[in-house]
């Protein structure tokens, strides 16, 4: 919207690094606006493009080093005259200005008269469709190594990226493996001693998010006819736990699958000092430990972070499903997902309970990024 009165102005652009004055010119072939700019040094050009003199802007190239004059000094100007423009759009003429140090080397082309060839080549539409990564082994995710395409195509920046490794290398000295993720793209992974393709290693509370999810299908296909219970997660959770009968304190009737998944259903809190992991007695309150045989709060009356809550989300999975929470996961989210390797956590009980899957499994991250 155009405006009178100066001080209502609003930027058209922008950019965290830096803008020195800019220009913009409308590419009749292309029939899009074109903005150049730098944003400190003479190596450090950006070129953009949008459909509007206001944007939204997209970037066409992001340069640290262009020309090999890097940071130390200016750039001041760059432009493409409209009259030097081919008549498709795509082959270009550019005059720019640097100064300083760092514009004597590389290029050499300290406060002189500069003139500089363009050619622009046109990318393939995106489709519609969302992208979703094949399975590893059918090649998986695809990936970015290249820092202008880093910031083009995923608009990242590649410097805190490079921050992120160093962080991630120099924390300490535990093995892991490490991906970032944006727009469909890998732009980081980092390993030490564990392979992010292929090491199905322990993702300990984002088990707590990926069970949440598999009670979220295993509930849509139960309201559908496809499993032998019902469920909604407003359901009373300990009618679908019948190991846990006689119940150890009268008040876990009434808790919900929903309290279960949301931290509020006051079993065994984390802050109460017990262990996450034990036989099924334990975990249901039968062994006489006070901790997990009573309720620290009335359900829904406080938040306390409980492990133990979501272990009696996968015996809820189970009796709704009538197959093991593992084997579940595995059929309806896993395999349909694409994703290959995985590894679960399983809890030993007597006679009465029986063995199963607790909630906690383990996946390499680039599998684990497929449900994220």
């Amino acid at each position: 919207m155009w405006v009178a009165e100066s001080a209502l102005a609003q930027p058209v652009f922008t950019d965290p690094h830096g803008v020195t004055p800019g220009s913009a010119v409308y590419d009749p072939g292309l029939k899009r606006f074109l903005l150049t700019c730098f944003h400190i040094g003479p190596g450090q050009l950006g070129v953009f493009d949008a459909p509007s003199p206001w944007g939204p802007w997209t970037t066409v190239a992001y340069y640290e080093n262009w020309g090999g004059m890097g940071a130390d000094g200016e750039g001041l100007t760059c432009g493409f005259p409209q009259k030097w423009m081919s008549a498709d759009g795509l082959t270009l003429w550019g005059i720019f200005s640097v100064y300083g140090d760092g514009a004597k080397q590389g290029i050499n082309a300290h406060d002189r008269f500069n003139l500089v060839k363009a050619s622009l080549r046109l990318l393939p539409q995106e489709s519609d469709e969302i992208y979703y990564p094949p399975p590893e082994s059918a090649g998986g995710w695809r990936t970015l190594d290249n820092p202008e395409d880093i910031h083009r195509l995923a608009s990242a920046d590649p410097s805190k990226l490079s921050a992120l490794k160093a962080w991630l290398i120099h924390s300490d000295d535990r093995s892991f493996a490490a991906v970032v993720i944006r727009r469909g793209y890998i732009i980081l992974e980092v390993e030490r001693g564990n392979s992010a393709k292929t090491d199905a290693q322990r993702v300990a509370s984002v088990s707590k998010a990926i069970c949440a999810t598999v009670l979220a299908v295993a509930s849509e296909q139960s309201q559908h006819g496809l499993t032998p219970r019902t469920m909604r997660f407003e359901d009373r959770a300990f009618d679908f736990i019948p190991w846990a009968q006689p119940l150890s304190d009268p008040r876990k009737a009434t808790i919900t699958v929903q309290q279960l998944l949301n931290h509020t259903s006051g079993l065994c809190p984390e802050s109460t000092g017990a262990p996450n992991d034990g036989t099924w007695e334990y975990i249901l309150g039968h062994t006489g430990d006070e901790r997990t045989a009573r309720l620290a709060f009335d359900p829904g009356t406080g938040c306390g972070y409980s492990t133990h809550a979501l272990a009696h989300a996968a015996l809820v999975c189970e009796t709704v499903t009538g197959m093991p929470y593992d084997q579940f996961a595995i059929r309806a989210l896993f395999k349909r997902l694409g994703i290959e390797r995985w590894s679960f956590q399983y809890y030993e009980g007597g006679e009465k309970y029986g063995r199963h899957p607790s909630h906690g499994l383990g996946m390499p991250a680039r599998d684990l990024a497929q449900i994220a």
